[in-house]
């Protein structure tokens, strides 16, 4: 919750709505765990409304203005935001995404999931992608959970407005090609790329750059609907997809 503040901070300077926050505790003196009170805006989450094609387009293309500014804050080090807060962080781009896959061997996830041999490729991957992260050279702020159930929307409006980015919980200091992996929404949606001012290179080295935050994002998955969410259909769904595209990295990287 202190990354999420420090976020949320960051939004108010740069001109991103997002939440205000009201307090937060986390000393765990009066509850055993940390604990936020925000603002509340009146509104809906995106994921819970139906737009009208017009409606939508321009509610995008707010998104994407606002997702640019977000991207434009920048720090000096990668990784996640309480870390670099705290003087950590990595040097270079590869070194904080190894990091994070091996924070996802470590919390255990289920033998059943992923066979020994499946780890072995998954490092091989990403260790020769090292040289196309590492072309990442700056460390930009990435929301890392973009999706309509993080948007808040105003709807007792004339018309329906973008209200607010929230639960940057997951934000990390990175690539910002990095959103674009975990959630697909954006892809199809022409109004967002308009407000965000540029669209997404095509070039080989950026696709190895997206396929690795993809399947790193897969294998998180995995690991949240299998252990914390007790969801196996949907472990299950997202194993198939890691599995796909590991295979998309093989063919890319050979």
């Amino acid at each position: 919750m202190e990354a999420e503040e420090y976020v949320y901070d960051l939004c108010e300077k740069h001109g991103v709505p997002a939440s205000k926050i009201l307090a937060v505790d986390t000393s765990k003196r009066l509850i055993d765990r940390d604990f936020m009170f925000v603002r509340y805006i009146p509104s809906k989450l995106m994921s819970e409304i139906v737009l009208g094609p017009q409606d939508k387009a321009r509610i995008c293309r707010d998104i994407g203005v606002a997702t640019a500014k977000l991207h434009g804050i920048e720090a000096s080090r990668f990784g996640r935001i309480a870390e670099v807060k705290d003087g950590g962080g990595f040097a270079l781009w590869s070194e904080a995404l190894l990091h994070e896959l091996h924070e996802w061997e470590r919390v255990g996830v289920p033998s059943a999931l992923f066979a020994k041999t499946e780890h072995v490729q998954i490092r091989q991957l990403f260790q020769k992608a090292v040289p196309y992260l590492d072309e990442t050279k700056e460390p930009h702020l990435v929301h890392a959970d973009l999706w309509p159930g993080n948007i808040l929307i105003c709807n007792d409006t004339a018309k329906p407005q973008f209200a607010a980015i929230i639960d940057a919980d997951r934000a990390i200091w990175g690539d910002p090609n990095f959103e674009f992996s975990s959630i697909r929404w954006t892809y199809t949606e022409d109004g967002f790329w308009k407000g965000y001012g540029r669209g997404l290179s095509q070039s080989r080295e950026a696709r190895i750059r997206r396929g690795v935050y993809t399947l790193l994002n897969r294998l998180w998955n995995t690991y949240v609907y299998s252990c914390e969410y007790n969801q196996p259909e949907k472990a299950i769904s997202e194993q198939n997809e890691a599995r796909n595209q590991m295979a998309e990295l093989c063919e890319l990287l050979n």
